[in-house]
């Protein structure tokens, strides 16, 4: 019996995991969302902007006959936004000179600062400071040192998550993120907001990857893909209802206090939240465990066998000691190298990083380049999150029943087709891309989605933080250069499209050499992590064969007090180790992998019982 069997004895899926999940956990996720995209909404850019003149009193039109013409052919604006003409502008009978006055006239840079258009925006940081022309990649540097936050906290936060628990790391992670949001808008100047965005760039990761990782180490695998899925809309709809706050708060001082203030509520979850479980098990706090197992079941209504009930603890010390001794690690620390030591762990961390660097990449690019395309930036930031919300009523019956593979890997290579269809998109057909874009978006979700899962079922629970750290470390390295991608688009509109596109169809085909984890318990040791996907042939890569699924409680306690013999190996083994033993042929299939005969002694993990 192992710690998946104890959790579907007292209910891997019951009423305490329900209020648990929907009233604590899956909310605990909306402070991410609005942590990390209110930054995009203090950041607007004007529909237009120009030189200010030192005189007084002109209507519109009459300044923009005072300023030079835009030279750009793909300009929304008929003016040029940095230049204005090197005459005296307080002249009272400039107007009447024109248009010969300035026909021959030079152009410089602006000398008084910028006007705005405040048709979107009352002001943003952009109008605070006037990040503008040689200042218009400051926006973008902002994006990059929020980002640069998590790579400075990640592996301190993993670290944290794997060694003083789940639940501690969150809070942490929580109120860095909570004093320096509330910091924001009394920043006063450019240097200041970027240093407080830079700690808030530090805890958004893990404000979503920790109540995730929690959920999914309470249930058991059959409620995993609909777990990730409604965790997921509960993160869109944060992103929605932040949009909508923008809107009616267009003044971005104002909107960073009212994004952030009211999440102050979420510091009461600290004594409602649970910590993980698993994680108590591998510190070996069994009794608290056993506490734990007891209150599940007690309110699942699963009560448990006085005889039962009494051994738990000494049962868990034993699932326990039987992982230590599996994992040959004995007291040790497990460090962050662990994913790398060995080659199947290695080659599976290194592939869920590409994946998640991507997803997460082509993600927030998405969310970045969809305000820009037309002049609503409301409207838009508002679509492109709605766009999501389909995906995640596909997800859970194509995660289940097609696999995390197969519906990865798909998404993918739809993300990728349709970004590579942009090429042939003029740039003045913006209804054309926005399609494309919310199309992208719709499955490029769908994929973010199953990364994340893969990597809760990939990930040992003794390495499953350090394992998050490190992809979350490493995506968000690679996505610094994402706003420049972005960037890119002022330039030629399609491109950043282009390049998310081709980056997807790569990391598809990376994606077909994880292992399915559809219907497979958590590992619990490195052992176990190592011996999901060992040695896949070429036909199993191309093949997306569903694992069977868990065999019923009574046949798993009767594995207790009688191990199966298989023939021609002399190995007495509890079969809820493997999924498949062919009693004739002394076959054994361990995560849906036939085992030859000098494999076996590798992969039983307790062969006295």
């Amino acid at each position: 019996m192992d710690f998946d069997d104890i959790l579907e004895k007292v209910g891997s899926f019951g009423k305490y995991q329900k209020l648990i999940l929907y009233l604590v956990l899956f909310p605990a996720t909306l402070p991410c969302g609005f942590f990390a995209f209110n930054q995009l909404l203090m950041s607007g850019m004007p529909r237009n902007y120009w030189c200010r003149l030192p005189v007084e009193n002109l209507t519109q039109e009459e300044i923009f006959r005072l300023l030079p013409n835009s030279t750009d052919p793909d300009s929304r604006t008929p003016n040029d936004k940095c230049q204005m003409y090197n005459v005296n502008y307080t002249d009272p009978t400039l107007l009447l000179q024109l248009p010969g006055i300035l026909s021959n006239a030079t152009t410089i840079p602006c000398t008084n600062g910028w006007e705005y258009d405040r048709t979107d925006w009352e002001s943003t940081i952009v109008t605070e400071w006037d990040l503008v022309c040689d200042k218009e990649l400051y926006v973008t540097y902002a994006y990059t040192i929020n980002g640069a936050g998590g790579l400075l906290a990640m592996f301190l936060l993993g670290y944290v998550a794997d060694h003083y628990g789940r639940k501690i790391s969150y809070f942490l992670t929580f109120g860095m993120m909570m004093l320096a949001s509330i910091a924001t808008p009394f920043s006063p100047n450019y240097a200041w907001f970027c240093v407080f965005r830079f700690i808030v760039g530090g805890g958004i990761g893990w404000s979503f990857t920790i109540p995730m990782m929690i959920a999914m180490e309470l249930i058991g695998p059959a409620p995993r893909a609909l777990m990730s899925v409604i965790v997921s809309v509960y993160y869109t709809l944060s992103i929605l209802l932040i949009g909508g706050v923008s809107y009616f708060l267009p003044s971005w001082k104002p909107f960073a206090l009212v994004s952030s203030l009211p999440l102050i509520i979420f510091i009461g979850f600290y004594w409602v939240m649970p910590e993980s479980p698993r994680w108590l098990l591998s510190q070996r706090r069994y009794d608290e465990v056993a506490q734990f197992f007891r209150k599940i079941a007690r309110v699942n209504k699963r009560p448990l066998e006085p005889g039962f009930d009494k051994r738990l603890p000494e049962i868990l010390r034993r699932i326990d000691e039987d992982a230590r001794a599996a994992d040959e690690r004995g007291d040790r620390r497990y460090t962050t190298w662990d994913l790398f030591r060995t080659p199947n762990m290695c080659k599976k961390t290194l592939i869920l990083i590409f994946a998640n660097t991507t997803n997460l990449g082509v993600y927030i690019g998405l969310t970045l380049y969809g305000p820009s395309i037309n002049e609503n930036p409301h409207w838009n930031y508002f679509l492109s999150g709605l766009a999501e919300m389909p995906g995640y009523l596909f997800t859970t019956i194509m995660a289940d029943r097609l696999g995390r593979r197969f519906t990865l890997v798909v998404c993918m290579v739809f993300s990728g087709a349709v970004g590579i269809a942009a090429a042939g998109v003029p740039v003045t057909s913006t209804g054309i891309l926005m399609g494309l874009v919310f199309a992208c978006k719709f499955s490029i979700s769908i994929a973010f989605v199953l990364s994340e899962l893969l990597e809760d079922e990939l990930f040992p629970t003794v390495v499953r933080g350090e394992g998050h750290s490190v992809t979350a470390f490493t995506s968000n390295f690679f996505t610094l250069g994402v706003p420049f991608m972005v960037f890119l688009g002022y330039q030629y509109m399609v491109l950043p499209l282009i390049l998310f596109g081709a980056i997807c169809l790569i990391a598809a085909f990376f994606c077909l050499f994880l292992p399915e984890t559809v219907n497979m318990d958590l590992p619990q040791t490195l052992e176990d992590g190592e011996l999901m996907g060992k040695n896949m042939r070429w036909a199993e890569v191309f093949s997306f064969k569903i694992p069977s699924k868990r065999r019923n409680m009574a046949a798993l306690e009767a594995e207790e007090t009688n191990p199966l013999q298989i023939p021609k190996t002399g190995l007495n083994v509890r079969t809820s180790m493997v999924l498949d033993v062919d009693l004739a042929e002394g076959k054994v299939m361990v995560h849906g992998r036939r085992l030859d005969s000098d494999d076996i002694p590798d992969v039983i993990a307790d062969i006295k019982v």
